[in-house]
């Protein structure tokens, strides 16, 4: 498959990445949205020819969207989207996705969890294999509370389970797509499980994604959103809720299951 984003070679690797689009969802950030917005600039930068960046500030009830409108004005690129009311990460990366406009979308969390480095040896990872989608897992996970950890395994077993898609990390915030496959796929879901809604369909759908070993780095202030009591409830909840409606595209599309490259960088 020929990999237009991606032209520029130099040893048998892309150097840059010839046109992305990132999405940041963020809600609340105002400790670290400067920071994190000014970092991935200075990283698009040097591994881009040419970039956009689509922040959605879902609802933000601090300083975030102020922060937020005064880097427009700084930051080339930067475009900036509000949702009136908090719709969740779902919601959020749903307008995202919408908005994005280059041939390669990363997504990942405002609060910097992993280097952005990383994207172009994903990149260089999706050139070399010509897969659709790269996702992220983590490779140092103790880094994590047992309970959380727990909780992780335990979600994605069910959605290993349910769905029939072997990657150990759906939900890990780091995802490099090709645009046509988010045009081709319906995302629904309002919550934190937009990630697994993602793969599976992109994977019933018949396109090739591959896992990519990343360094985790745990947030510094505050702790996540997502794991808390109703957000775990939650992604439960639309595994179930929208489980006809994924099972119906695996009956269109009639697609054989997927096989998973499992290699870390």
């Amino acid at each position: 498959m020929e990999l237009g984003a991606l032209p520029e070679i130099t040893g048998g690797q892309i150097s840059k990445i010839n046109s992305l689009t990132v999405v940041l969802p963020v809600f609340n950030e105002e400790s670290v949205i400067e920071e994190s917005v000014l970092a991935l600039v200075r990283n698009l930068q040097a591994i881009c020819t040419d970039y956009e960046i689509v922040v959605v500030d879902d609802g933000s009830t601090d300083a975030t969207a102020q922060i937020l409108e005064r880097l427009v004005m700084r930051v080339a690129g930067l475009r900036l989207f509000h949702n009136a009311t908090n719709r969740g990460l779902g919601g959020a990366l749903q307008r995202g996705f919408a908005e994005a406009g280059k041939p390669l979308v990363f997504y990942t969390d405002a609060d910097m969890p992993f280097q952005y480095s990383e994207i172009l040896v994903a990149a260089q990872k999706m050139e070399a294999s010509g897969a659709d989608m790269v996702a992220g897992f983590r490779v140092n996970r103790e880094l994590e509370s047992p309970v959380r950890r727990a909780c992780s395994m335990a979600y994605n077993g069910c959605v290993r389970l349910i769905y029939g898609v072997q990657l150990r990390d759906i939900n890990c915030a780091f995802k490099l797509v090709r645009l046509n496959v988010l045009r081709k796929i319906e995302l629904k879901a309002g919550g934190s499980f937009i990630d697994a809604e993602m793969v599976v369909k992109a994977s019933y759908c018949g396109f090739r994604i591959e896992e990519f070993g990343v360094e985790y780095h745990p947030r510094q202030e505050g702790d996540s959103r997502l794991f808390r009591f109703y957000p775990i409830m939650n992604a439960f909840f639309e595994m179930a809720k929208l489980y006809p409606d994924i099972l119906r595209i695996k009956r269109i599309e009639k697609k054989p299951e997927k096989s998973f490259d499992r290699s870390v960088h």
